[in-house]
């Protein structure tokens, strides 16, 4: 059975492998820190310029409840509800309505005291569940919701397992102490057609307090290359539930199955547009990043959450 999701994170819905931070010994400039940036150039070496591998995300443990504060260090930072609710709505089935609306996402950062400097703070594990509201928001999968009393039918376990396949498209780009990059591929409604896009999540942690930002922008692939869309760059609020409104068209149908570019996502989530600096751009455009290019990257989104006062 195909799938009924169209985009990875927000529809029915940015590590637990970390990658090795090659750049650890490079202080950010972190906010409200004075202190000149060290001179990636002087310091440039074959490790600073070795690309990252892309990685999946993490899975949130089953049965882990969205309402959950025993764990002060977890945060929420998107959770994705989808709702089909313009499109070709009278031409398609109530079932298939429904298994689109399946699910919701939700995307987990966690953040840990860094034993290397007492009172400081970095960045941890970032992962992505699939939820069901079946007795209470908590995170399922295919072979552990009957144990956790979410019953399904076959198509709706069917449904379930390809959207756990496709998470695996959900891949960090780049890495360090204190930030990771997040591809999600996605499908959004534009001029009245569905068109692919990368969805670029930034998420970074402050060490000073610990506190997330969650940070948005979004890519146009082309070819080999990605281009950045007008939609700029937009600070999320913590713990944002978005509610997915979906665009569903017939035509992206096989056989009267939805492919996956049969719903698209009508709009993106509301967000504080932040001023780029003059390098945001060809940074922001990178397909692939080094420890060098991550680094002057998460630069680039410090100065812009807090820009240096005028």
């Amino acid at each position: 059975m195909r799938s009924t999701s169209t985009s990875l994170l927000y529809s029915p819905l940015l590590v637990s492998a970390v990658l090795c931070s090659t750049m650890s010994d490079l202080p950010i400039r972190t906010p409200g820190v004075e202190g000149a940036h060290p001179n990636l150039e002087s310091r440039a070496s074959s490790r600073l310029d070795q690309p990252f591998e892309p990685i999946p995300l993490a899975r949130v443990e089953p049965g882990t409840r969205i309402n959950d504060r025993s764990h002060p260090g977890r945060h929420w930072v998107l959770i994705s509800r989808p709702q089909v609710t313009s499109g070709d709505l009278q031409r398609v089935s109530r079932q298939t309505l429904q298994l689109a609306q399946l699910c919701f996402r939700a995307v987990n950062v966690q953040v840990e005291s860094d034993s290397a400097t007492p009172g400081r703070y970095r960045l941890g594990r970032v992962a992505v569940g699939l939820g069901t509201s079946a007795g209470g928001d908590r995170i399922v999968s295919k072979s552990t919701a009957a144990g956790l009393g979410v019953q399904l039918g076959m198509f709706e376990s069917l449904a379930l397992a390809e959207n756990e396949k496709q998470l695996h498209n959900i891949v960090q780009v780049a890495r360090s102490a204190t930030m990771a990059v997040v591809d999600c591929p996605s499908v959004l409604l534009r001029d009245g057609n569905h068109a692919s896009v990368v969805f670029r999540h930034a998420y970074l942690v402050d060490p000073r307090d610990g506190g997330v930002y969650s940070l948005l922008w979004m890519l146009d692939p082309a070819e080999d290359e990605y281009r950045r869309t007008e939609s700029g760059l937009l600070l999320l609020e913590p713990y944002q539930i978005f509610a997915c409104d979906l665009h569903v068209d017939t035509t992206r149908f096989f056989l009267g199955t939805p492919t996956p570019e049969a719903f698209a996502i009508v709009r993106t989530p509301a967000g504080t547009r932040l001023t780029e600096s003059p390098n945001f751009s060809s940074l922001a455009e990178l397909r692939q990043f080094t420890p060098n290019t991550s680094y002057q990257l998460e630069l680039s989104l410090w100065n812009a959450l807090f820009p240096a006062s005028r």
